[in-house]
């Protein structure tokens, strides 16, 4: 019982409900982005390739940027900076809109990718760090598991619906036109918001230079062993949730044989797993360990993995999606773990290092593939992230034994 009292309390915050709002719109036009841009390279450009030069091209901005967002978000007002990039990147859309109706061409693609990853450089480290100024640390799993819910949400109508809004109603530049807007609806959400939890990172003052708090940030997360044990943890999750979405469109094309509408229920089918995931994780966290469910969810993740590395059964791919997205609705466990070993100075900070570390994974990983060209195909990057979910499950053992929360 006492598990929904604070489900409820959290939802009571009406700056909460605003927030959420903001993330719901936020997340359609991300989905709906995905969606049209990934598609477009893979009608454009069939090759797997192709699709792996998009990602690269959105996570390298995380790599270069990510350190030195770190520092910003740690010493800007945070809701100004959500208010000013969800500001921009309507604008960016509604250019892109304009331009690829008139020059559609792979590298316009890529260059909106390109500035894309921009913005989900910043808001790595920039949305974990506000929550903090919202709710108090007792209730940032709740609250973390709410935001994760609401993504996954509007994950799940803008790229459920996509479908029809695209080929049916808008057509790929009016889907563009369409994602301008929903990030004007989450900038205008984020303006009620009031900060019940905010202090200012007055250890900035110590370390007047950018450069100095940018080493501060990451002596202060390598050298903390606890935290950078379930920084690593978090690492891993994320480079799975990263990698796996991305690769959903290559598989259906290549191994399924299948269309558009498969391609979208498949990502739906994720998001829908993962709101159950959330719930159920969550619920489940407050009866054993933290670590103890990542553990369990890294063996459902591994097995989905296992699974899609060996099928090119529809029926079975979508089964393997869904456990995948219930097994992904962890993540607001291990985000809450770190936040809450974290010192709140370097909230932005400790996020900019985890981001860009798996960034750099990433884009590892997706040359890797580029250079293997004709020898890989989508199956190959499944088994590996199935290795990924051994890591995840050691290292959530570890920290069982050593984590103090």
């Amino acid at each position: 019982m006492a598990y929904w009292e604070q489900q409820i309390q959290i939802l009571k915050n009406r700056s909460f409900q605003f927030y959420l709002y903001s993330c719901i719109a936020g997340t359609f036009a991300s989905g709906l982005a995905y969606i049209v841009t990934i598609w477009m390279i893979v009608n454009i450009y069939t090759s797997v390739n192709a699709t792996l030069v998009g990602m690269i091209l959105f996570w390298v901005p995380s790599l270069v940027l990510s350190p030195h967002l770190g520092v910003v978000v740690d010493h800007y007002d945070r809701k100004k900076l959500i208010i000013i990039a969800e500001s921009v990147r309507a604008v960016m859309f509604i250019g892109f809109s304009i331009l690829l109706y008139r020059f559609t061409s792979l590298q316009a693609v890529y260059l909106l990718l390109f500035l894309s990853g921009c913005f989900a450089a910043l808001y790595k480290p920039l949305l974990p760090a506000f929550v903090h100024e919202l709710v108090p640390q007792e209730q940032l799993v709740y609250a973390n598991a709410n935001i994760n819910m609401a993504y996954e949400f509007g994950n799940i109508i803008g790229r459920g619906i996509v479908t029809v809004a695209v080929l049916s109603l808008l057509g790929i530049y009016g889907a563009l036109f369409t994602i301008a807007i929903l990030y004007v609806i989450s900038a205008a959400t984020m303006i009620p918001v009031q900060r019940h939890h905010r202090e200012r990172e007055t250890n900035l003052v110590k370390h007047p230079s950018f450069i100095k708090n940018m080493i501060a940030g990451y002596h202060y997360f390598f050298f903390n062993k606890e935290l950078l044990l379930y920084g690593l943890i978090q690492a891993g999750i994320l480079m799975s949730l990263m990698a796996a979405p991305v690769l959903v469109g290559p598989y259906v094309k290549t191994i399924l044989l299948a269309g558009n509408q498969i391609f979208g229920i498949s990502e739906a089918v994720l998001s829908i797993g993962t709101i159950i995931g959330a719930f159920f994780w969550s619920y489940l966290a407050s009866y054993i360990s933290k670590e103890s469910c990542l553990a369990g969810a890294s063996v459902f993740a591994g097995l989905s993995y296992l699974m899609l590395a060996n099928t090119n059964s529809i029926i079975f791919s979508l089964i393997a999606f869904l456990v995948l997205g219930f097994s992904w609705g962890s993540f607001a466990l291990i985000i809450s773990l770190v936040q809450m070993i974290t010192d709140k100075h370097y909230q932005g900070r400790v996020q900019a290092a985890i981001g860009a570390a798996v960034t750099l994974a990433y884009i590892g990983f997706a040359i890797f593939l580029y250079v293997l060209g004709e020898q890989y195909n989508v199956q190959h990057a499944f088994l590996f992230l199935a290795t990924l979910c051994l890591f995840i499950f050691g290292g959530s053992i570890k920290a069982k034994k050593v984590g103090k929360i």
